[in-house]
């Protein structure tokens, strides 16, 4: 029994992993599970037991492990490194 509750924390755990990394990349809205949300407090674990399947958790795993920044925000990061490389050129060259 004790093998199955470990079982049990690790996948709780991945799900949580892969939710928490597709809300850092602002991707809810995509998400495969998105009519069953993870932070819905009217969700619960019955819930995701009856009905989700298998094959919307694999799913749901693959849209977390791809999911990326949206574009905007890609540029805003660049935008910043290359503004703090400016700053660092201009220290040198005085």
């Amino acid at each position: 029994m004790l093998k199955d509750a470990r079982e049990i924390s690790k996948a709780f755990d991945l799900i949580f992993e892969a939710c928490g990394n597709i809300k850092d990349h602002s991707a809810c809205e995509d998400c495969p599970l998105h009519s069953l949300c993870l932070e819905d407090p009217e969700v619960s674990v019955i819930d995701l037991g009856d009905l989700v399947s298998a094959s919307s958790w694999d799913e749901f795993l693959n849209y977390a492990d791809n999911v990326a920044y949206p574009k905007e925000d890609l540029d805003a990061q660049y935008a910043d490194f290359k503004r703090k490389l400016d700053i660092e050129e201009r220290m040198l060259d005085e």
